[in-house]
C-alpha cells in the first residue's frame, strides 16, 4: 500500500459513525502500514546476537520504555513506537506523523516473549512476540502478526529490528493523534 491508499483509506474510515468500525479500520490500517513500512527493513540477526532480557538488570518493563524506530530501506520510510511505564503505546510512521495511542501488555515468562498490542475495541489486539538483541535493538515480529491472526511462534527472516532512539515517552509536537471519535 503505498501512502496515497493510506490516506485514501483513512479518510474513508472517518466518514463512518460508529467508533467501533473507525478501531477496526485503524487496526487493519497500523498492521498493514507497519508491514509495509518495516518489510525487509533490517536483515536477520545472527543466533549468537540474541539474547533474552532475563540477562539484564532492568525488568523487561524498564527496557521497553522509551523511543524505538525502524527503517524500511526500500523507501526510507521510518517507524516508531514510543513505550511509557503506564503501559500505554504511541505508533506512528514519519510520513504522514498521524499517531495512534494504544495500550500494551507484556509477558516476558514466556521464549520469545509476548506483546499484545491493545486498541480501545480490544477484540481488534494484535499478539506478537518480541525480543532484545546483545546489542540493545527490539525485535518485534509485526510483519507476520495482526488482529484475529494467532499469536507467531517464532521470528521470521523479514522480522524487523527497532533501535531506541532516546528514553523519552513524549511524542514529538508536530504528530497529530487519531481521534477515533472525530468525524470529517
Amino acid at each position: 500500500m503505498n501512502h496515497n491508499n493510506f490516506q485514501l483509506q483513512r479518510s474513508q474510515l472517518a466518514q463512518y459513525v460508529s467508533p467501533k468500525i473507525l478501531l477496526v479500520g485503524l487496526v487493519t490500517i497500523i498492521t498493514t502500514l507497519s508491514q509495509e513500512v518495516i518489510a525487509k527493513a533490517n536483515s536477520n540477526p545472527q543466533a549468537s546476537q540474541i539474547t533474552t532480557l532475563t540477562q539484564s538488570s532492568q525488568p523487561v518493563q524498564q527496557q521497553l520504555i522509551g523511543h524505538w524506530q525502524t527503517k524500511n530501506a526500500s523507501n526510507s520510510e521510518i517507524m516508531n513506537f514510543i513505550f511509557t511505564a503506564e503501559k500505554k503505546l504511541f505508533m506512528w510512521s514519519n510520513s504522514d506523523n498521524l499517531a495512534y495511542e494504544l495500550t500494551y501488555k507484556v509477558n516476558s515468562e514466556t521464549k520469545p516473549m509476548q506483546l499484545d498490542i491493545i486498541p480501545t475495541d480490544i477484540s481488534q489486539k494484535v499478539e506478537t512476540i518480541f525480543e532484545i538483541t546483545v546489542d540493545g535493538k527490539m525485535r518485534l515480529e509485526i510483519i507476520n502478526s495482526g488482529p484475529g491472526k494467532s499469536r507467531p511462534t517464532n521470528f521470521s527472516s523479514t522480522t524487523p529490528s527497532f533501535e531506541r532512539i532516546s528514553s523519552s515517552i513524549i511524542p514529538p509536537k508536530n504528530i497529530r493523534f487519531f481521534d477515533p471519535t472525530e468525524k470529517k
